[in-house]
């Protein structure tokens, strides 16, 4: 199992950490596919993310929407390549869309196979126990979303894009205290990857726990 979780991927250590993920293919040109938060439309994201990945010879070769241009096919298809990027953008309207496709079990299922699985500031929320700390990072839920347990792949929650100052250490306690489960704080030039085969995980700046 390899996880990353980062907030900002054009960052020194948001970077260092994509890389290092993807040490963890079996081959030299890492093909990666890219899973959109909401619509792209004229593909500006996923573009930018395409530069970042072919900087470690990788190619983000698959891009895939989950709204009116959902393609079964192009899922299918993205589960058999090495890596899944996960976007960044509206945790709740991503999480509802993933959930209404029920894609979820999937996605679940691939990284247990061996799966790389890369989440960027919102896609990182959606790979832990519940998406309730996207309210810290200032999203709002348009979409209504109600159940909030997300792929549950780490032991913790996720903060992307924090200052780490003592109000956002306060409020990610409170929100632990409520919620039963620690939870890291990141800033944007920061990353946190678990290995294949490793235990523990692997800081990129200073991330902060709080339990």
């Amino acid at each position: 199992m390899t996880l990353a979780l980062l907030s900002y991927p054009e960052s020194k250590r948001g970077k260092e950490t994509i890389k290092a993920a993807l040490t963890d293919c079996d081959q030299s040109n890492p093909q990666v596919g890219y899973i959109a938060s909401e619509p792209d439309i004229d593909r500006r994201y996923f573009r930018q993310t395409q530069q970042v990945y072919e900087e470690f010879g990788a190619s983000l070769s698959v891009y895939l929407e989950l709204e009116d241009a959902f393609d079964e096919a192009a899922f299918e298809q993205l589960l058999t390549l090495n890596a899944i990027h996960l976007s960044g953008g509206n945790t709740y309207r991503f999480l509802c869309a993933l959930k209404q496709r029920n894609l979820m079990p999937a996605l679940i299922d691939y990284v247990e196979q061996g799966g790389i699985l890369i989440g960027v500031s919102a896609g990182a929320m959606i790979m832990t126990p519940s998406i309730v700390t996207a309210s810290l990072c200032g999203d709002v839920n348009h979409v209504g979303l109600q159940e909030l347990s997300g792929l549950g792949l780490t032991p913790f929650t996720f903060v992307p894009h924090s200052e780490k100052l003592g109000k956002d250490i306060i409020a990610a306690r409170e929100m632990v205290n409520s919620e039963g489960v620690k939870c890291y704080l990141c800033s944007n030039d920061e990353g946190i990857l678990l290995r294949k085969g490793q235990a523990r995980w692997q800081l990129f700046g200073e991330p902060v726990l709080v339990i």
